[in-house]
């Protein structure tokens, strides 16, 4: 069996969740001996490239008209290599790229997989785009598919509203490595993001509307007079200029002291931040399932995040607390773990515990490797 997984963006920063997972996945199921190329854009190659197993070939395409990341050479690659290849996993919405597999594969009477990974909603820009966009390809691979993959309970509710056959689809979480949040250097990343002794508040994400970077800077405002002893990290990656309206209002509210904003944070870094920090906070208008979340329990961090991020089971679990996405809701979640280190600690034990026993890659992987043999 030999497996095509196919996705936009194949970095560890625009690539977001999307990369991640199909990079542990890639790594997972060849290691169980089932074989598997990755085939993406060369967007943020040069950049935050991820960097599988040496067994797996990933083959970039370049792109024109970058807005919309319209693949070059598509259609030779293609005619040359998809024989090779006996299940085409395509990951991802809004994707040019997987739309032209999509279309090959049926050519070439392929078994193919699609997984929206929490993309089937219309949110944030272009939403006209979007609905066409929807209208024209998605809902046809939806009903062409042989396997749909939701990543949370909502997501199954939306593949049935697109025409998605409930008998098709399956429920597979998405996953963390523990071995890559074992890091614990507290002084070495205080010195290298030049922190001071504070307490530590963190949010990692693009840095952008949908992401509710807006709503925790104005929770923060409310809480200002409240947080002396604490200093607000947030890492990512602006999002066509957002940060610049999120700088210009830290300084207008005059924030700047307790509100620092820094690059996307990668690997040991990473790891080290979620274990420095008292909390993190996911204040995200739309997500589904974030993989956040996941590295934040890894580290035994726990979680503040919105309702709209699908994943009830932390609050069910006491390992995080779900607010609305409100301001005042989510000051008020802040002042609760703020003033409760009691209740930090047990969410901190909880939310490890709840990762260990059900969002190891062990356990993900092997459910998805058990379906790749259901086809």
């Amino acid at each position: 069996m030999k497996v095509l997984n196919v996705l936009n963006f194949f970095d560890k920063d625009t690539g977001g969740g999307i990369a991640n997972r199909i990079y542990q996945l890639t790594n997972y199921l060849n290691q169980e001996n089932i074989s598997c190329d990755i085939l993406t854009t060369n967007v943020g190659k040069n950049k935050y490239t991820y960097t599988p197993d040496k067994n797996i070939k990933v083959h970039y395409l370049d792109t024109y008209v970058k807005r919309f990341f319209i693949p070059s050479g598509s259609f030779k690659w293609l005619t040359k290599n998809i024989d090779s290849y006996d299940i085409i996993h395509l990951s991802g919405n809004w994707s040019i790229l997987c739309i032209i597999v999509f279309y090959f594969s049926l050519w070439k009477n392929k078994k193919i997989i699609f997984s929206s990974m929490g993309w089937l909603s219309i949110q944030g820009n272009s939403k006209f785009l979007k609905f066409l966009f929807n209208t024209i390809f998605i809902k046809k691979l939806i009903k062409k598919a042989n396997l749909l993959i939701a990543i949370s309970p909502r997501e199954i509710k939306e593949f049935v509203n697109m025409g998605g056959q409930e008998e098709k689809i399956i429920l597979i979480p998405n996953g963390v490595t523990l071995n890559e949040f074992v890091h614990k250097d507290d002084n070495l990343f205080r010195k290298k993001y030049n922190l001071d002794e504070r307490k530590i508040i963190l949010k990692i994400g693009r840095i952008c509307e949908i992401k509710g970077t807006d709503l925790l800077i104005d929770a923060i405002e409310i809480l200002k007079d409240k947080l002396e002893e604490y200093q607000i990290c947030i890492f990512g990656q602006d999002d066509n200029g957002y940060l610049k309206i999120i700088k210009d209002t830290i300084k207008e509210k005059k924030l700047d002291k307790l509100i620092k904003i820094f690059p996307p944070i990668l690997g040991q870094d990473k790891s080290m931040a979620y274990n420095a920090s008292d909390f993190i906070l996911i204040p995200s208008r739309f997500d589904t399932m974030t993989i956040v979340a996941l590295e934040a329990g890894a580290s035994s961090c726990p979680v503040i995040y919105t309702e709209d991020c699908d994943f009830n089971e932390l609050e069910q679990k006491n390992s995080g607390i779900m607010v609305t996405k409100d301001s005042d809701c989510i000051a008020k979640a802040i002042l609760e773990f703020k003033n409760d280190e009691e209740k930090r600690l047990i969410y901190s034990s909880n939310i490890k515990k709840l990762v260990m026993e059900k969002y190891t890659w062990e356990t993900v992987g092997k459910k998805f490797k058990e379906t790749l043999f259901t086809l």
